[in-house]
């Protein structure tokens, strides 16, 4: 689920309809990458089930009520309660409208985040596995010129070996 804020100074409907439609065109123009569950939360089960259920409840219901039974007194209270609330929606709905918005922001800043969080880690990944190819190919290099360099050595100290043998021998006869 993806959240999008729309809000509009106005009261008319046309000026609300359009903000929506600015809004919706801003989230196709910028969407979050698509990309796999398990590729977004890169294998952590505790952050992918917390993420969809801040998803999952991010908007704040104003008319919800607490159901208290099927009786006669659940039915009384259920009705008091939607009353309540229909009265009192002008000093509730700001606070409950500013929470949503925050929540939100919350839920769009999350995904962002985590979006961004798995570009750096693909960054990385491909840094790493083109840096160490050429590393790797910089030590082959490096081993190639010292095996050289040994089987040189152990070359000239045949020769020498072979030369002071041959002075030995020299100085004996």
């Amino acid at each position: 689920m993806s959240v999008v804020w729309a809000s509009s100074k106005s009261h008319h409907v046309f000026d609300a309809v359009a903000a929506v439609e600015r809004s919706l065109g801003e989230a196709e123009v910028s969407p979050l990458p698509e990309s796999q569950p398990e590729d977004l939360f890169m294998g952590d089960r505790y952050l992918a089930e917390n993420v969809a259920l801040m998803r999952a409840g991010w908007d704040i219901n104003p008319w919800a009520v607490v159901s208290i039974g099927q009786g006669t007194v659940g039915r009384v209270f259920n009705v008091g309660q939607r009353a309540l609330r229909r009265l009192t929606w002008w000093y509730t709905q700001p606070q409950i409208a500013q929470s949503s918005h925050f929540h939100a922001a919350v839920v769009r800043t999350t995904d962002a985040l985590l979006a961004r969080v798995l570009r750096l880690s693909q960054r990385i990944h491909a840094l790493e596995s083109t840096h160490s190819e050429s590393r790797l190919r910089t030590f082959e290099e490096q081993i190639r010129a010292l095996r050289e360099e040994h089987t040189q050595l152990l070359q000239r100290v045949a020769q020498l070996e072979a030369k002071l043998a041959r002075r030995e021998l020299a100085a004996d006869v």
